[in-house]
């Protein structure tokens, strides 16, 4: 009864289609009854009146005061974090939160497809100082926050920090973690010719003011097999079937995403050589999906590579998983 309560409450709008044994391929019934005892899932407001999602756990037994903020990436709904949910209450959080990046899993899309697009970027930042002052507006922060923040949100924290803290100046950062962060792309050098771009955005726009549409790239689910995100068949399983048959997924990225993109990737490395508190930035080994072609050279930035993983760490099997979740929480233990 549990485990379908929780899977109600995460995806009411598609859920009554799916059996009860599909639930149960998901989590099993000790995992989801955690889950669902301290789960509770937030609204809010966000830039062009789109409807933003976040989740919060409260482990009331948990001895670490500090609130443990997870910010998403792309492709990456709100239930793929739920074993580091796991892995924190463990650890001793009394507090988690996972933030969706705007127009991912639970939250309102932005245009007329179903596909990873945002008009401009400015929106992503915008919307995380939202969904913290809204946070803290709900919850009173207090204490100061650890934070991980995979891919492309380790990129979209990175660029939109400053409109956080003005947002919310009392927000102060203990420590921090950047999985498989998007910081280089690894994009087709043609997108990024600087005369052969605005070429390539010009007709994109003209295509989009014929159509109402943005160009995009389809695509629907993976096989295990050509899948460059985990080596763990049973949680790749999960994610698919998150993002498909619950329809927490997105159909394709547009044209437009990927030329913003190019743009908020240039001074990234920057801003993040800036931060001034304890950083642990872990790159895949076996990493496809984002470029691991950068160096960062700081006293409080500790960069490690994992050989054995591939981008998404927070669905890897448990060994990469609970190794990458062990050293991130002693590199916050030792700089502090």
């Amino acid at each position: 009864m549990k485990v379908a309560l929780l899977f109600v409450i995460l995806f009411s709008q598609s859920l009554f289609a799916i059996s009860d044994e599909a639930i149960m391929d998901l989590w099993t019934s000790e995992k989801a009854d955690i889950l669902v005892n301290s789960l509770s899932q937030h609204n809010y407001t966000g830039t062009g009146n789109k409807n933003n999602y976040y989740a919060q756990f409260d482990f009331p037994e948990g001895k670490i005061d500090n609130p443990l903020f997870l910010i998403t990436g792309l492709e990456d709904p709100v239930p793929t974090w739920f074993d580091t949910v796991l892995l924190a209450k463990k650890q001793g959080f009394r507090k988690v939160y996972i933030v969706e990046i705007r127009a991912q899993g639970e939250s309102e899309r932005e245009g007329k497809r179903n596909i990873i697009h945002v008009d401009n970027f400015e929106s992503y930042y915008k919307d995380l100082a939202l969904a913290f002052y809204n946070i803290n507006k709900r919850e009173r922060i207090g204490k100061p926050i650890y934070l991980i923040a995979h891919s492309t949100g380790a990129l979209l924290f990175s660029n939109g920090l400053d409109k956080i803290k003005n947002s919310l100046p009392s927000l102060s950062v203990k420590a921090m973690a950047f999985w498989t962060p998007l910081f280089v792309l690894n994009i087709s050098p043609v997108l990024n010719n600087p005369i052969v771009k605005p070429i390539i955005s010009f007709f994109n726009n003209l295509y989009r003011k014929c159509c109402g549409l943005y160009l995009a790239r389809s695509y629907g689910p993976k096989d295990f097999e050509s899948n460059t995100l985990t080596h763990d068949p049973a949680k790749f399983k999960r994610s698919e079937d998150l993002k498909f048959k619950f329809k927490l997924g997105t159909k394709g990225v547009s044209l437009h995403w990927a030329l913003e993109s190019i743009d908020a990737t240039k001074n990234v490395l920057e801003k993040v050589k800036r931060l001034d508190f304890p950083l642990i930035i872990f790159k895949a080994g076996k990493e496809e999906i984002v470029s691991n072609d950068y160096q960062i050279d700081k006293s409080n930035i500790s960069v490690l590579t994992v050989p054995e993983a591939r981008h998404a760490l927070n669905i890897e099997r448990d060994l990469i998983l609970n190794s990458v979740w062990i050293k991130t929480i002693d590199f916050w233990k030792i700089a502090q």
